[in-house]
Parts: structure tokens; C-alpha cells; sequence
């Protein structure tokens, strides 16, 4: 039990960042103003760090539970 929670915290970890490289592309490419490129790098800095602190956490509790045994 305690590996799929991981596994699906994982993944969706995984799509978040996804969906922000995909928003942030869409802004870039669609030639938008500077100031909305400049958002939009922050957006992407911002999600990175939140993507980090999460994988930290996530890491830190699955070493405390004793790894991915269900």
C-alpha cells in the first residue's frame, strides 16, 4: 500500500512538471510579450522548486518508513 501512494506521488509529481515545461513552452513560442515571458520563467522557477521540495519530502519519508515495501 504504502509503495503504490508512492508510486502515484511520484507520477504525479512527474505530470506536474510536465504540464509546466508544456505552459510555459506555449508561452514562449507563441511570441507573447516580454513581460508575460518573464512570468512565465518565473512560473517555471517556482514550480521547479516546488516540484524539488516535494521530492525531498517524499524521498526523507520513504527512507524513514524503510523503503517501498508494501
Amino acid at each position: 500500500m504504502k509503495s503504490s501512494k508512492a508510486l502515484i506521488r511520484v507520477i504525479a509529481l512527474f505530470l506536474y512538471g510536465i504540464i509546466t515545461v508544456a505552459a510555459c513552452a506555449a508561452v514562449w513560442k507563441s511570441g507573447a510579450s516580454a513581460t508575460l515571458s518573464v512570468i512565465a520563467g518565473l512560473f517555471l522557477a517556482a514550480n521547479g522548486y516546488v516540484i524539488y521540495r516535494k521530492a525531498i519530502a517524499l524521498s526523507e519519508e520513504i527512507k524513514r518508513d524503510g523503503g517501498l515495501k508494501g
